[in-house]
């Protein structure tokens, strides 16, 4: 369905267009991945923090303190704030405090290895920092409260105990509340994991590993779509081409041979006479060279259809080939030398129909690709252990290396190095190769730009 309507949006558009939507559509896929994968890590990091939870609390909650110690510090603070107002500033206020409560709360001092030891019974060894503070501290009389420590702007800050932890703003927390009848103390414990990554890295292998295939398998979508626009457009403008060239190759020899027809009709019965054999042979030239198109068309669309004769039958390879050079030089209608050379006279296997079209298509190359010089054109032949070659050269425009490769593609003209624009409709070399094919052979070229072309049959024996 996206293939459909990036094809849409090609023709609709422009091709660079659909470029773009593609890569928008890929920084999508990309952003949706990268969420999905905050999502999954959140939600891991989530069930190991509930899942470590009670481990934690249990050892934090197990841990004893001087608790006659804490109450009777507890009452000394009613009586000396009772009968001594401003006691905490006069007796070294927080500090002091802080040091008395560190004395009390002594044991806190080994929550951290009591954490390592609850997080080494789930099999889990993560990197943590951690801090035991008392966060409120309140002292109770019945009819009023005294806040010590808390967050009121009177009071004192959080008054920390032990550990090593200096921001708690991304750490857990875990309370446990001490209640008096005269007083109400919180003490917290917060735990901060700095390396979740690589605790949850073995989960997180599975997620990678669909993450890695899903993406590779939308670049491969994306890489296959944007070869398939291309190939899609290229086959549009080549269809387009290809019958604006049947359009323009059809109307010349029918507008030739309509104008012979007029100049027939038009000419004294004395000039007639005299001009009859050249008017006759012009339009039995171009009734040809729109025979041979139509021919191309129809053997190319049965080839393709699997509906093409191939009628194998023994020939001897040098009558063959003469006979096939000397109807081409009389088919041209002008005066060309072909240099002729078959040394072999052997019996060839082949569909000698199918072959001759073969071998006009590349001397009719040869011949036009000469443009701006006196054609030489040479045909000759090579013996192999296995093959018999037979090979077609001429002293051409020759062809760029870059378009070697593409000049057997359907409706393809090949780059046009004079300038001059050549007739036919790009099937010749297509339909040449197809037919070879059929034989079990090869049809390749060599060629150097400037100095000719050489395309050479190789067929097995």
């Amino acid at each position: 369905m996206l293939f459909y309507f990036y094809f849409w949006l090609m023709h609709r558009f422009k091709l660079k267009y659909t470029i773009v939507v593609l890569i928008f559509s890929g920084i999508l896929f990309l952003g949706v991945l990268a969420y999905l994968n905050v999502a999954f890590f959140n939600l891991k990091k989530e069930k190991f923090q509930l899942e470590t939870k009670d481990e934690i609390s249990q050892a934090f909650f197990s841990v004893p303190y001087n608790s006659s110690g804490f109450g009777k510090y507890v009452v000394q603070l009613h009586a000396d704030t009772t009968t001594q107002p401003g006691w905490f500033q006069s007796h070294g206020g927080r500090d002091s405090m802080q040091m008395k409560l560190k004395e009390i709360f002594i044991n806190y001092k080994a929550v951290d290895s009591l954490i390592r030891n609850a997080l080494e019974t789930m099999d889990v060894a993560p990197v943590y920092e951690w801090k035991v503070g008392i966060t409120r501290f309140e002292l109770r009389w019945p009819d009023s409260v005294q806040e010590i420590v808390g967050e009121s702007s009177d009071t004192y800050d959080e008054i920390k105990l032990f550990g090593n932890l200096e921001d708690e703003a991304k750490s857990w927390e875990y309370l446990f509340y001490k209640i008096g009848n005269n007083y109400f103390c919180q003490i917290q414990l917060f735990v901060e994991f700095t390396n979740f990554f690589n605790i949850l890295r073995r989960q997180l292998i599975p997620v990678f590993i669909v993450d890695l295939v899903l993406l590779g398998l939308f670049l491969a979508s994306i890489l296959y779509t944007v070869r398939t626009l291309k190939r899609q457009k290229r086959l549009s403008e080549m269809q387009s081409d290809f019958i604006n060239s049947v359009t323009h190759e059809f109307n010349t020899p029918l507008s030739t041979i309509q104008l012979v027809a007029q100049t027939i009709m038009k000419l004294p019965d004395d000039r007639l006479l005299k001009e009859k054999e050249k008017l006759v042979q012009t339009i039995l030239g171009q009734k040809s060279y729109l025979h041979t198109m139509v021919e191309q068309i129809l053997t190319i669309s049965m080839s393709e259809n699997r509906a093409l004769l191939f009628d194998k039958r023994t020939v001897g390879a040098k009558d063959y080939i003469h006979s096939i050079v000397a109807n081409w030089q009389k088919g041209i209608n002008e005066d060309i030398n072909v240099q002729l050379v078959i040394k072999n006279d052997l019996e060839l296997k082949i569909d000698p129909d199918l072959m001759t079209i073969v071998l006009t298509n590349l001397l009719d190359n040869a011949f036009k690709y000469c443009i701006g010089r006196k054609p030489e054109i040479r045909v000759f032949d090579e013996m192999t252990d296995s093959r018999y070659l037979i090979s077609v050269g001429d002293n051409g425009a020759g062809i760029p290396a870059g378009d070697q490769k593409n000049i057997f593609k359907k409706f393809h003209r090949g780059i046009q190095q004079t300038g001059v624009k050549i007739k036919g409709l790009g099937l010749g070399l297509y339909l040449s190769r197809q037919i070879v094919d059929m034989h079990g052979g090869k049809l390749a070229v060599t060629s150097t730009v400037g100095k000719g072309s050489v395309f050479t049959i190789s067929i097995p024996i």
